[in-house]
């Protein structure tokens, strides 16, 4: 009776096992890899996943966008569907006057005065300047 009992126990382990690699082994469609860029737009130390994902999304046309360290400096990267994907047009303001700490304010300015998608502060050649962000091709 007891080896009865072991054979039959066996044979439910061998197709419970048989069962789990059958389904494990079949894979649901794996999407294209992921290109990654580091934000064009993204000024500062990257500690925000969340906002870094918004603004990957809402600024640069991203699938979305992490926080990652690299080279021992918190950045933002954004994800996109191909490498070819478009990078956005950089150009430094042609209407904002001395050092950029405001990026909400560079931002407004960009978009109304100079007609660009977005504006962001960012530190160039040790001098934080604002910089305007255009969807278009420079």
């Amino acid at each position: 009776m007891v080896n009865m009992f072991l054979f039959k126990s066996n044979i439910f382990f061998a197709l419970f096992i048989f069962v789990f690699i059958i389904i494990n082994t079949t894979t649901t469609p794996v999407e294209g890899a992921l290109c990654e860029r580091a934000s064009q737009t993204w000024s500062w130390a990257c500690k925000n996943t969340g906002g870094c994902n918004d603004q990957c999304i809402t600024w640069e046309r991203a699938k979305n966008g992490a926080c990652h360290s690299r080279d021992g400096k918190d950045m933002c990267f954004c994800y996109f569907d191909t490498c070819d994907a478009p990078f956005l047009c950089e150009r430094a303001s042609q209407t904002w006057s001395g050092e950029c700490s405001n990026t909400t304010g560079c931002d407004r300015q960009c978009q109304t005065w100079e007609k660009a998608a977005h504006g962001a502060c960012h530190s160039r050649g040790g001098k934080k300047k604002c910089f305007c962000y255009f969807n278009q091709p420079c």
